[in-house]
């Protein structure tokens, strides 16, 4: 069946810093135009959109135009924290009249939203009976990145319609290649049960497997002094 699939992506401050900030930058765009085209190529009528996390007031509503997400991709600017903009993620979904609809969030920076938070957007995609993606690449936050797998994706799973995968810097393999191999990237002629089944297997393999270890915060990197902002920001 056809699809709609809303991409949140990753445009807060700590993707811009990261390693220079063009590496994380340029792989999340090549990961998103990859994804994307495969998105389109297995169904006619599928479509996708962006909407940003951080700041930036970019996005664009559903398309087939990759020449416009590409474009959308180049407008964005790097400020401000990750926060599921889950109002206009929403709005996406209810204006779409195809019979799915799914959730794929890139996540690249540090994640400061509170379990509170992410269970409440999560029950409000699983009621939706939107299906959830998470790519989570990038920096390793030394407390709150793993709350997309254990808060978010979990309570959003139905019936093993969320995947997950765990790309963390410093890998040879670049993220499209990752994403490539994984049950996240779609699939001409797969059968659907099959995709579930193989996500609960890569969702229960990434539990056991994931590292808890965290690159370590800079001197000019207060972790405290991060995590409150961006508390106090979200009130």
């Amino acid at each position: 069946m056809a699809e709609v699939a809303v991409i949140c992506v990753d445009s807060c401050y700590w993707v811009s810093r990261a390693n220079g900030g063009k590496g994380l930058i340029r792989a999340q765009a090549e990961a998103i135009k990859f994804y994307c085209k495969e998105k389109l190529k297995i169904h006619p009528l599928n479509t996708v959109c962006l909407a940003a996390m951080g700041e930036s007031p970019c996005f664009s509503e559903p398309t087939r135009d990759l020449e416009e997400i590409s474009s959308a991709l180049k407008r964005l600017s790097y400020t401000g924290m990750m926060h599921i903009p889950i109002r206009r993620v929403m709005y996406y979904f209810n204006r779409s009249d195809l019979p799915k609809r799914r959730l794929v969030v890139f996540a690249g920076g540090l994640v400061l939203m509170g379990r509170e938070f992410l269970g409440e957007c999560a029950t409000a995609f699983k009621e939706s009976n939107v299906a959830v993606d998470v790519i989570n690449f990038g920096l390793q936050g030394p407390r709150k990145k793993p709350y997309l797998q254990d808060y978010f994706l979990a309570a959003a799973d139905n019936n093993g319609n969320c995947r997950y995968l765990y790309a963390p810097s410093g890998s040879r393999v670049s993220l499209s290649k990752q994403l490539e191999s994984s049950p996240i990237m779609p699939r001409v002629g797969e059968d659907e049960d099959g995709i579930a089944l193989a996500a609960l297997a890569c969702l229960s393999m990434q539990k056991k497997r994931e590292p808890r270890t965290y690159r370590p915060i800079r001197e000019d990197e207060d972790a405290e002094d991060v995590e409150t902002l961006g508390m106090n920001k979200g009130k």
